[in-house]
């Protein structure tokens, strides 16, 4: 099919952004704006006249003004309501008190800088933007993705002058409606206009995902693994986006993703500004939504198919090619044979597709709508009391020539999803035999070899051909003591031998070590700044180096491996540039050359591939600890041994996406649209009371608020606030590598950044506002106005603490099972920290981030009360012995909560730190008494019996203790074994 992209331009526009301000000649505002945009010729051409004289009648006479027409109708029925025809609001009344509400939390915002906003300076950013459109742009098709994709922004930006920037992304595309945006309708009545008269709803995901991510050994793998399902998934997108529309994928939003913008710039030559560090993080989930012509959907699912298992063996012929040609290494045919069965045991790729009745057979819209309805219920069988089915009928009976198809939207996404799961439940098996020895990252597959070679001797010979590449870091241990399988071969090496020349994608993720010290290297480049007293750090450091050099031991961090830390040595530059070229060689050494154990002839030659003599390792471990010893007179902790994974998961995310927990109805209109409603038409009541209809407004919103929180919010609290690195999110869910004594403070910003409950100054200061009536969903992130999911949605966090040194997948199944429990054990909005000692015992505690019952004087939320704690740890105004103390105590006192607070408020006095005298011991013990109380019988409601499983959550006061014990830990900097 060969799209009209003037179609989809004018569709675009039909409703001109300025239209909030002034409805009083929006049309012929947008139609002499669309005479620009397509040409003089061409648009006289299509209507006969010019845009100034075109009058709305003699548009909607032509074939293209039908199309665009019938497109606003459905995407205004989508998203809408049937109103009564006296039900409207004006521009001037809606300027009075404009606001917008949360699509998700149902809570308002009001809109004060578009009240004091003026037309006249918004007409001239207009006209700006669009000179600017055609200077950027030579065809339509170009024109058209320009202003998808940048025309909110380039409008946000010129308007600055007035106050209008941060609202501007806001702007509703109804007065009476205004919980979605003019942007989502502009969108969608698009992506309809080359959809119908027949459209259809596709449903695709590519995989496998948790098998495939969780296989990994290394953290390299582990990043790769989800970078490669996110660009998989862009190149089944991609399809859809080249001949239809990015407009045409409803979900997630493809705005302002890097991939995208990746597209726009280099396929067709669009100036875009991508998110900062954007492509170097796996930020589409691997399920997406389109929108679709109906008569193409079949073969556009095959296409998209089809493209991803082409992108996936470019991948794999990528990566042998560079093994041959970059690394020398010597294939043959037998390994050629086994690393293309392997290549074909993925991806795996589902996909359904609903197609919607033709709407041009019916002669009024109302039709359409039912024989859709009469599809659904005889499919679903719905229940006899049924919402919709109320809410359709008083749609109906007042407004019945508003009603179309998109009326009946929400029912048709349920329908087209019932049937993606039931086709994914038909998983495709294929029967494959392997032989000899496995793969030792994932186990399942043979590891690769030639006819001449065994796989250990021919992985020797890959990884000493890998270590000779200029520039490579060291990927593969030596000695075939890694044997990797084709599909691994593909994770371990892809980003050197594709990502980086396709994409750009330079350098690589910090090791488990690197992760545990980025305190410790945090500590002394904050000490290096300070030209005073860091002069005898930077000495001690420099001779480690020296001896490091000495050694040959390879630097193999890549640049901006913790994006912080990189950040903090770039503004060296400006105190000393000395301090800075010390930093920057300091960075590039892996956490294992602060560690005294590394530093053994067995170890350096086992890992590193280093023969050393006695006086070698002697003269590094004296310059370690030289190092040590002047970075404690610093006050920085010794380097940690541990380290902290971290998932994060939306609670409850499919009735999200179902429509189960939208708000109201009446949350979704203005209050004086709902007055008039509840005033003059009783019968609307039932719907003003109803739950929000699911729409694709509530789709962008969702998409939107995740794609945001992704792109914006996760990073900089993983990456900017604190020493971590972001190996995936999908929005919904993420997965970092973090410090073990920043992951407290980090897991509680990420929670409450999800559901936009902070604050975020200009210096990126986070404010968490867990529980405030006041919190919208929209975070005001550097100036721009971002939508969250709102304080209705909630979500968990896993974590575990594992040793430096542990297997990674360990690691990795232990945080799911944490997150798991988060959700099972402690009840959703959660979180649940296992801790691994090296010894093989296991400590975990959980927790609900708040709880109902807190009484007034505390409203302190939990994870606020822990890190407070974690901190007097720190600070010795706590006993480190107060933790065991209540530990001891726990099982004697836990069947009596009355005597918890009396009790605890006598460990804490008589264990006061070595920093508070007496008196102070007293206040504290006083202050923090009711609060542990009150916490440790919240907790109590997780036991599930009087005598729990050491699985289960214990009582209350034996889970305030365990959570005592690992703060006692991680304020001891996650030191140890």
């Amino acid at each position: 099919m060969s799209v009209d992209w003037k179609l989809k331009l004018i569709a675009l526009l039909h409703d001109p952004p300025d239209k909030v301000l002034a409805l009083q000649g929006h049309q012929r505002r947008a139609f002499e704006r669309i005479e620009r945009l397509v040409g003089q010729s061409d648009f006289q051409a299509l209507f006969n006249t010019t845009g100034t004289q075109l009058t709305r009648a003699q548009f909607e006479a032509t074939p293209i003004g039908q199309a665009v027409k019938k497109a606003d109708q459905v995407a205004s029925a989508m998203d809408r309501a049937a109103f009564p025809r006296d039900i409207n609001l004006s521009t001037q009344d809606f300027l009075q008190s404009p606001c917008v509400c949360h699509p998700l939390a149902g809570r308002q915002q009001p809109l004060n800088q578009v009240r004091q906003a003026s037309f006249n300076t918004v007409i001239n950013a207009l006209n700006h933007v669009f000179t600017q459109a055609l200077n950027s742009t030579n065809t339509v098709q170009q024109r058209f993705l320009w202003l998808w994709r940048n025309l909110a922004d380039a409008l946000a930006h010129h308007n600055a002058i007035n106050g209008l920037a941060e609202e501007w992304h806001l702007v509703p595309a109804d007065t009476r409606v205004v919980d979605h945006t003019l942007w989502d309708h502009l969108s969608i009545t698009a992506a309809l206009a080359v959809a119908l008269p027949r459209a259809a709803l596709m449903v695709c995901s590519v995989g496998p995902v948790q098998d495939f991510i969780r296989t990994a050994r290394r953290t390299q793998d582990l990043w790769m693994g989800s970078y490669i399902l996110s660009y998989l998934t862009w190149c089944g997108i991609n399809v859809i986006a080249d001949e239809f529309g990015p407009d045409a994928v409803l979900y997630p939003s493809l705005r302002g993703q890097p991939l995208v913008d990746h597209w726009l710039a280099k396929q067709h030559g669009l100036s875009v500004s991508p998110h900062p560090g954007g492509l170097t993080r796996a930020t589409l989930p691997n399920k997406f939504v389109a929108l679709l012509p109906a008569a193409e959907a079949k073969s556009v699912a095959e296409r998209v198919a089809e493209q991803v298992r082409i992108a996936w063996n470019t991948l794999a012929d990528e990566v042998a090619a560079w093994l041959r040609t970059t690394a020398q290494v010597t294939t043959d045919a037998t390994w050629q044979e086994m690393y293309n069965a392997h290549k074909q045991q993925m991806p795996e790729i589902y996909w359904t597709i609903h197609r919607w009745p033709d709407v041009s057979s019916f002669k009024q819209s109302k039709g359409e709508a039912d024989a859709a309805l009469d599809e659904i219920r005889r499919l679903l069988r719905p229940p006899s009391e049924w919402e919709f089915q109320r809410i359709y009928d008083v749609f109906c009976a007042t407004a019945p020539q508003m009603v179309n198809i998109g009326t009946v939207y929400s029912r048709l996404h349920d329908l087209v999803q019932r049937g993606f799961e039931a086709r994914k439940g038909l998983r495709d098996f294929a029967p494959i035999e392997e032989l000899g020895e496995k793969c030792t990252l994932c186990g399942t597959r043979s590891a690769l070899r030639s006819q001449v070679q065994s796989a250990r001797d021919h992985w020797a010979h890959v990884a000493n051909q890998v270590r000779r590449v200029p520039g490579e870091v060291v990927t593969i241990k030596p000695g075939g003591r890694e044997r990797l399988c084709g599909v691994c071969t593909v994770k371990r090496l892809v980003q050197r031998g594709f990502f980086e020349k396709e994409l750009g994608l330079r350098g690589g993720f910090p090791s488990t070590s690197e992760v545990a010290v980025a305190s410790f290297k945090e500590g002394v480049l904050s000490e290096l700044s300070d030209p005073q007293h860091g002069q005898r750090l930077a000495q001690t450091l420099q001779d480690h180096l020296q001896i490091l050099q000495r050694l040959r031991f390879e630097p193999t961090v890549a640049e901006g491996a913790i994006p912080k830390l990189r950040n903090m040595c770039l503004q060296l530059s400006n105190v000393s540039p000395q301090a800075k070229a010390l930093a920057d060689k300091f960075l590039k050494y892996d956490g294992d050359v602060l560690f005294e154990e590394t530093f053994t002839r067995e170890r350096l030659k086992a890992d590193y591939d280093l023969d050393v003599t006695e006086s070698d390792v002697a003269a590094a471990q004296g310059s370690l600890r030289r190092l040590l010893k002047a970075a404690e007179e610093a006050g920085i902790p010794r380097p940690a041994k541990y380290f902290a994974v971290l998932m994060l998961d939306a609670d409850e995310m499919g009735k999200w996406l179902s429509g189960d927990k939208a708000p109201l109805f009446e949350q979704a209109l203005h209050p004086a649209v709902v007055n008039d409603l509840r005033s003059n038409y009783p019968g609307w009541n039932a719907v003003l009371d109803a739950k929000r209809v699911l729409s694709p407004a509530l789709h962008a919103a969702m998409s939107s608020a995740l794609a945001n929180f992704a792109l914006y919010l996760v990073p900089l609290v993983i990456e900017q606030r604190y020493c971590g690195r972001v190996v995936y999110t999908g929005g919904d869910d993420v997965l970092a590598l973090i410090p073990v004594d920043q992951v407290l403070p980090a897991a509680r910003e990420l929670r409450a950044s999800f559901s936009g409950e902070v604050n975020i100054d200009a210096r990126l200061n986070i404010q968490v506002r867990f529980r405030d009536v006041r919190v919208s969903g929209f975070v005001t992130f550097n100036s721009r106005p971002l939508m969250t999911m709102g304080p209705n949605a909630t979500a968990s966090i896993g974590i575990t603490i594992a040793h430096h040194l542990s297997p990674l997948d360990a690691a990795l199944a232990a945080v799911r099972r944490a997150e798991e429990s988060a959700k099972k054990d402690y009840g959703r909005n959660a979180i649940c920290i296992h801790f691994l000692k090296r010894s093989g015992e296991e400590i975990r505690a959980g927790a609900q981030w708040f709880y109902s019952n807190t009484p007034p004087s505390n409203t302190r939320d939990t994870v606020d009360l822990l890190t407070d704690l974690q901190q007097r740890f720190a600070d010795k105004r706590i006993s480190m012995k107060f933790a065991h103390a209540v530990f001891d105590e726990a099982r004697t006192l836990a069947a009596v909560p009355a005597a918890y607070e009396a009790e605890l408020r006598r460990l804490l006095k008589r264990h006061r730190g070595s920093a508070l005298n007496p008196q102070q011991g007293e206040r504290q013990a006083k202050e923090l008494a009711p609060q542990l109380a009150h916490l440790a019988r919240a907790l109590d409601i997780h036991c599930p019996s009087a005598d729990p499983s050491p699985s289960e959550p214990q009582p209350g006061l034996i889970e305030l203790a365990k959570w005592l014990l690992l703060l006692r830990f991680l304020a001891q900097g996650g030191g140890g074994e």
